[in-house]
């Protein structure tokens, strides 16, 4: 299940709870066309955004960052892509006031159809991966034709790894 699965739920959960949300994500436009689809379902929803297309240093960065400790999220989500989002927030963790942070990706960008998502067989079996590549094959094709195969080698590998410990200690149990 990814982001775009559940985010009416988070945000439903976020009025009920009186859970404020700041969205830094998307392309100018993108955040608005969010806060108003959640506004039609969440009426009394603390939000507020900007759009991610932003220096991420600097003065323009600072002022972002001001923006959002006045509003003082409860929950900060960030949706710049993989790594910059996790950098992003590694970089500014200390300077920000907000008690969770969320990378989500390009959440609302498919939240708000500003990108094809892709067929629901598809993502529902997980292979949204897959829609992804096809779409932006030119900015994704090492994340997913190296990286998953890598993936699922470190996988295989820790699998392996925990395999030989447990048999070394059964045998040495058992001599």
């Amino acid at each position: 299940m990814t982001c775009p699965d559940y985010i009416e739920d988070l945000v439903l959960a976020c009025e009920r709870e009186n859970v404020s949300l700041f969205l830094l994500a998307g392309k100018p436009g993108t955040v608005d066309k969010a806060i108003a689809k959640f506004k039609a379902i969440a009426p009394n929803l603390k939000v507020k955004g900007h759009h991610g297309y932003f220096q991420k240093y600097g003065p323009e960065n600072e002022l972002i960052i001001s923006e959002i400790n006045r509003f003082q999220p409860d929950i900060l989500y960030v949706g710049f892509g993989m790594p910059l989002q996790e950098r992003w927030i590694l970089d500014n963790f200390n300077h920000i006031n907000a008690k969770v942070f969320l990378p989500l990706g390009a959440c609302l960008d498919y939240y708000t159809d500003s990108v094809c998502r892709g067929p629901r067989w598809l993502t529902d079996r997980g292979f949204e991966w897959l829609t992804r590549l096809l779409i932006e094959p030119q900015r994704l094709w090492q994340r997913y034709i190296f990286g998953n195969p890598l993936f699922f080698y470190r996988l295989f590998r820790e699998w392996i790894v925990r395999f030989l410990k447990t048999y070394l200690e059964i045998s040495k149990v058992k001599t």
